[in-house]
């Protein structure tokens, strides 16, 4: 989609617009016929309340790595809402995708770091999965080390610990996948350490 520069808004722009508010700006792009000029808008919601914790089901839906939509951030994720109002239903905070081989990809809203003894892992985005903004730079975090390598339920069960990480939300430590409740052995003390040195403040 070809976006020319006086389409987009200045940061002052945006902050005569949003005020002193504290809250959420999304800028969306949009184009519906080749060689027209791009549908730029964005849109204000508030921050969701601080939840340090959160409890996974896992979706019965599977995610197709030959889906290349799953890979980017689009107005096409009807999947991950279906899957995110069905743990809710059910009493969870968000629904851990998984590929049709039952490789766990992320969750509806965001990506999933597991802590094999004491390494951290995230899936790697070629499987399938939205690399959000947040995991691209725990990723390049040299003190966390964390790398990209396949994740099955086992491993997420066996972890020492389990984060899930998104631009807005922060990190989050899970406690329960399933009805199985989740002990951390190891704290994410550090995963939250990385996003303060590599996460821009608000």
């Amino acid at each position: 989609i070809e976006i020319h520069e006086d389409q987009l808004p200045t940061e002052r722009a945006i902050a005569d617009w949003v005020g002193r508010s504290n809250v959420v700006v999304r800028l969306n792009v949009g184009q519906t016929k080749p060689g027209q000029r791009a549908r730029v808008w964005m849109i204000v919601r508030p921050l969701p309340i601080e939840q340090a914790t959160v409890r996974l089901l896992v979706a019965d839906r599977r995610v197709s790595r030959a889906d290349e939509l799953a890979m980017h951030k689009s107005m096409n994720y009807l999947g991950r809402h279906l899957a995110y109002e069905e743990a809710l239903v059910k009493g969870y905070d968000d629904a851990i995708l998984l590929s049709p081989e039952g490789e766990v990809l992320e969750t509806a809203h965001g990506n999933l770091f597991v802590n094999q003894r004491g390494e951290w892992i995230t899936p790697p985005a070629e499987g399938g999965l939205l690399a959000g903004t947040l995991r691209s730079a725990l990723l390049q975090d040299s003190v966390l080390g964390a790398t990209e390598r396949e994740i099955t339920i086992d491993d997420l069960t066996s972890a020492e610990a389990v984060a899930v990480t998104n631009s807005v939300r922060g990190v989050q430590e899970v406690v329960e996948i399933a009805s199985r409740h989740k002990r951390s052995i190891r704290s994410v003390q550090d995963l939250i350490d990385a996003a303060v040195r590599t996460w821009p403040a608000p």
